[in-house]
């Protein structure tokens, strides 16, 4: 077996030659300690490429499940088959007026939302608070309709949604508030990054800085972890193209990619600044 030849930048302080790695991985090391601002400006076009891509062409996250020959799949499907404007999920509405529900000019104003509602697309039927018990609260300021639609929340397009957002911000004012929400709304809506994911970074900048010493040694873990997981963020979103992924896939991701992410780095960082200490060059 061969040993590759030993480089003379490769021999520490304490006079023992080291091999020189080699290999795909040990060449593209070399390019981007010798060429880092070129590896930079290349992260930064392929992050944006990539984010470009991703937000004009990325699919939807589904919550669709299929059981074949359970009892809950043939219920559901024998709803669609006898009653198809019931198999779909829901949107909830919740009116307030201070004045009351009941007062002509906002129970024409509710009723005229309701009537407008009914003739978007894919929903099939609309109830009304007037027309059913217990959809008023007791004190009559509030009451909730439901806008049933003919397809699962994730089958629904996009613009059918955003048409019922829009009726609600168009509905509500002059003492009126119109509120949505549902199945149908959250399978849209994205949540922000938790606290829980923030706090977690900000302890790992105090551990590292009080580990490192460095503000430069800590930033980059964490640097690298951040940019990495927000190509994992654009790539899964590209993925929902081809595969129906959760809308819990984010969150899980999140966990994932900072845990790992920053642990990983860590490895890299401090192999590198052993090998410093012990006399190799960069």
């Amino acid at each position: 077996m061969s040993v590759p030849p030993v480089s003379p930048r490769a021999r520490p302080a304490n006079g023992r030659a080291s091999v020189v790695p080699s290999g795909p991985l040990a060449r593209w090391a070399r390019y981007a300690a010798r060429h880092g601002w070129r590896v930079l400006a290349g992260w930064l076009v392929f992050v944006v490429a990539l984010g470009f891509v991703a937000v004009t062409l990325g699919g939807n996250f589904v919550d669709s499940y299929s059981i074949p020959g359970a009892d809950a799949q043939r219920a559901t499907d024998l709803l669609k088959e006898r009653f198809p404007s019931q198999a779909g999920d829901s949107a909830t509405l919740v009116f307030q007026d201070a004045s009351g529900v009941n007062t002509p000019e906002a129970r024409a104003r509710i009723e005229s939302a309701l009537a407008t509602a009914a003739t978007l697309p894919e929903v099939g039927s609309v109830s009304s608070p007037y027309a059913r018990a217990g959809a008023i609260s007791s004190d009559g300021t509030i009451a909730y309709a439901t806008v049933q639609y003919t397809k699962q929340a994730d089958n629904i397009a996009s613009a059918s949604v955003d048409a019922l957002t829009t009726l609600v911000d168009s509905s509500a004012g002059n003492g009126l508030r119109v509120e949505a929400g549902g199945q149908v709304i959250a399978n849209t809506e994205q949540a922000p990054p938790a606290s829980s994911e923030l706090i977690g970074v900000a302890a790992a900048i105090i551990i590292l800085l009080i580990a490192f010493g460095s503000v430069i040694a800590m930033g980059v873990p964490i640097a690298t972890a951040l940019v990495g997981l927000g190509t994992g963020f654009l790539g899964i979103t590209l993925s929902t193209l081809l595969f129906d992924m959760s809308t819990f896939t984010p969150a899980f991701a999140a966990m994932i990619g900072i845990g790992v992410g920053i642990d990983y780095a860590l490895f890299v960082v401090t192999r590198f600044r052993e090998g410093l200490h012990n006399g190799l060059d960069v």
